[in-house]
């Protein structure tokens, strides 16, 4: 087997897996080098077997050998396609992405004229001077390729940088401006060859590209999953936490009221009552605070799992009770996306505290619980028509305090007002990015 075949087949697996690439990733970019590579593979075709142009000219095409030269533009026209749409990052490199579109386009003309020249013969022979003129300024364009992608800072696209240069100096070494089929000789075939090297060296560094893009990104995948384990981890310790302190505290208190209502069950039947209610009242506690916990660790997406419905679940009798009609205008999209246990559990506890803060003090007989996206932000209100506040303070124990901490633990933003209709407003503000696993 001779270094051409060698070539030749090395080319045609880089144009395989370009192929491959793109029906897998269905990215343009491995389209563009594909077609780059295989229009320097026609073009080596054509120089390798110049009988081509004669089988052409049996099935009545007029074209001569020198058409080979159309895909020698034609491979730097996708070329530069190729490098615009691997940088992906349109703000950034805006201006460079515009002068790559342009030479494609121009390149691409610049083929079909000479296509059209080839056609029309010696009638054209003045186009040849505008084709030098163009092959040249591709130097130019070229050397500004390398250079820019070698200036960033991304070993990805200097890996690809480093392969453009190769394959440029190794083709511009061998490939002397020759245009005319009766100079076709031995040289020109070297000239396909080194082309054909340069092409496969440069796959070559963008296949060390991908595969180090692959790796990367499989780092930072494995990175991302293992801080969102650990996230996990310290959430749902956390949660046992705050419920063994819960645990703890309730069941103490059982134990001692059941201590007292059994002490005085005979010699103060009222004593005992009162203990009994208060055994009641934290064991009915502790029961929300469990379902809580249970809810908000909960990944099963349903219409229970949704924070609305929680709410719905734990006041529909209180509102009955206390005669007031509660609407809701909720977000399904957003609220869907509440899936970090965190987020759940304190959205949770923020909207329980503030609507008991409105039952219990604002008189109303009206109120809205609403779930809504605000740009890139959850916000969550809790609006009712009762007499609204008075002076704030965060210090004297009524529930604000705690509805601040815990916009705060989610880095989001507490609100309260009186409305100018009358009545309060309570909004929290959290990111979407945090309310998510």
């Amino acid at each position: 087997m001779d270094f051409i075949s060698v070539m030749v087949g090395a080319m045609a697996t880089q144009f395989l897996l370009m192929g491959f690439y793109f029906f897998i990733f269905k990215k343009i970019e491995f389209l563009n080098l594909m077609l780059c590579g295989l229009s320097m593979l026609i073009f080596t075709l054509f120089v390798m077997f110049p009988e081509i142009a004669e089988v052409w000219q049996q099935y009545g095409f007029s074209f001569t050998i020198e058409v080979r030269n159309v895909f020698v533009f034609l491979s730097s026209a996708f070329y530069y396609e190729f490098v615009r749409k691997y940088l992906s990052e349109e703000n950034k490199h805006a201006f460079f992405r515009k002068v790559m579109r342009l030479f494609a386009i121009v390149y691409f003309i610049i083929a079909g004229l000479y296509a059209v020249r080839n056609f029309l013969g010696e009638s054209a022979q003045w186009m040849v001077g505008f084709f030098y003129f163009f092959y040249f300024a591709n130097y130019l364009v070229q050397a500004y390729v390398v250079v820019y992608l070698l200036l960033i800072r991304d070993p990805r696209v200097r890996l690809v940088a480093i392969g453009t240069l190769f394959m440029f100096v190794i083709i511009k070494i061998a490939l002397i401006p020759n245009y005319k089929a009766e100079q076709l000789d031995s040289n020109l075939t070297n000239v396909s060859i080194f082309s054909l090297l340069g092409l496969t060296i440069n796959f070559l560094f963008f296949t060390f590209s991908l595969i180090y893009g692959f790796w990367v990104r499989s780092k930072e995948m494995t990175r991302l999953e293992l801080e969102r384990t650990m996230e996990l981890y310290q959430q749902r310790v956390d949660i046992s936490n705050d419920l063994h302190d819960d645990l703890g505290a309730t069941l103490s208190s059982l134990h001692i009221y059941s201590s007292i209502a059994q002490k005085y069950v005979k010699s103060n039947p009222v004593k005992t009552k009162a203990n009994l209610d208060l055994i009641s009242t934290n064991v009915f506690t502790l029961m929300e605070k469990i379902n809580d916990v249970i809810w908000s660790v909960s990944t099963k997406q349903s219409n229970v799992s949704m924070l609305s419905t929680r709410i719905k679940d734990c006041f529909v009798n209180i509102f009955d009770a206390a005669g007031i009609n509660c609407t809701y205008e909720i977000d399904e999209i957003i609220e869907t996306g509440i899936t970090g246990l965190k987020a759940r559990k304190l959205l949770l506890l923020f909207a329980k505290e503030a609507i008991n803060n409105a039952i219990k003090h604002s008189g109303a007989s009206k109120m809205r619980f609403s779930i809504q996206k605000s740009n890139d932000n959850l916000l969550m209100s809790i609006e009712d028509n009762g007499k609204g506040i008075g002076d704030l303070d965060f210090n004297k124990g009524n529930g604000l305090t705690n509805l601040k901490h815990r916009a705060d633990q989610l880095n989001g933003h507490f609100s309260i007002e009186t409305l100018k209709s009358g009545g309060t407003l309570v909004e929290c503000m959290i990111p979407i990015t945090n309310i998510s696993l």
